[in-house]
């Protein structure tokens, strides 16, 4: 979680997102075993943060959809739905810019 934690809004390349989801992954696997749950869709909101920040809203919608269906088959669907909502919101209140 002590990467995912520093990442904030900066330019990133899409190497470096790939990555990122690579630990995204990782502590999907291990979330159940330790109840990572939070740090989990933390993470996600972090991710979906960045993407919106470097301008990839559609990679962002995307990546939240995935957030939100994850959630949903874990019935913890309040957490994912606010990912999608949020990536939703900061595209539109940008383009208003």
């Amino acid at each position: 979680m002590s990467v995912l934690s520093v990442l904030g809004p900066k330019g990133l390349e899409d190497g470096d997102f790939e990555s990122m989801f690579m630990q995204l992954a990782i502590i999907k696997s291990f979330k159940k075993k330790y109840g990572l749950d939070k740090e989990f869709f933390a993470g996600c909101n972090n991710m979906v943060d960045s993407l919106n920040f470097n301008g990839k809203f559609q990679r962002a919608r995307n990546f939240s959809e995935e957030v939100l269906v994850i959630s949903k088959k874990e019935k913890s669907i309040i957490m994912g739905g606010v990912f999608y909502l949020n990536a939703l919101l900061i595209k539109r209140i940008i383009l208003k810019l």
